[in-house]
């Protein structure tokens, strides 16, 4: 059995408020959020035969993020 996990950053949302952004943003080292598109990547390593021995990892795809927040 396989069990691995994406997890991908924050969206931009309408729902942030400006001060929002600019916190999540002085956590983040990329500086932008990102796309939906640079998700791919990771999802085709955990779908293929290249991920085949990965399990109980969590990918985070954040721009950063979890790394800054530790």
């Amino acid at each position: 059995m396989y069990c691995s996990g994406l997890l991908p950053g924050g969206a931009e949302s309408q729902v942030l408020t400006p001060e929002r952004v600019a916190c999540i943003m002085g956590h983040t080292p990329m500086k932008r959020f990102g796309e939906a598109r640079e998700l791919i990547g990771a999802t085709l390593l955990l779908a293929s035969s290249a991920g085949s021995f990965i399990t109980g990892a969590e990918i985070m795809v954040d721009g950063g993020y979890h790394a800054m927040t530790i």
